[in-house]
């Protein structure tokens, strides 16, 4: 019986070891909640810049929507068109 009481003591200290507080539990929803946002924004763009390619492999490996969002636009991809547009409106100005 004491080695049984022994086992027991230790899973509840195991128990405290591991659990997380409230304000834990807050900041890394949040955290997380900002990371995803971000991720898709930064994967939104990579596409949009004409990147395919790092778009796709980016959702195994997401580092590589970063960098197709730091690229330059491909020509014809939707955001270089509507930097062009916009170049051209404020040219009339």
């Amino acid at each position: 019986m004491g080695k049984l009481a022994g086992a027991m003591a230790l899973s509840e200290k195991e128990r405290k070891v591991h659990s997380m507080s409230a304000l834990d539990w807050f900041l890394s929803t949040w955290l997380f909640i900002i990371y995803v946002f971000c991720l898709f924004t930064v994967c939104m763009l990579t596409f949009k810049k004409g990147h395919i390619a790092l778009g796709i492999i980016g959702i195994f490996f997401p580092f590589l929507w970063l960098i197709g969002a730091i690229l330059p636009a491909k020509p014809g991809s939707q955001y270089a068109m509507a930097e062009r547009q916009q170049w051209q409106i404020a040219a009339e100005e």
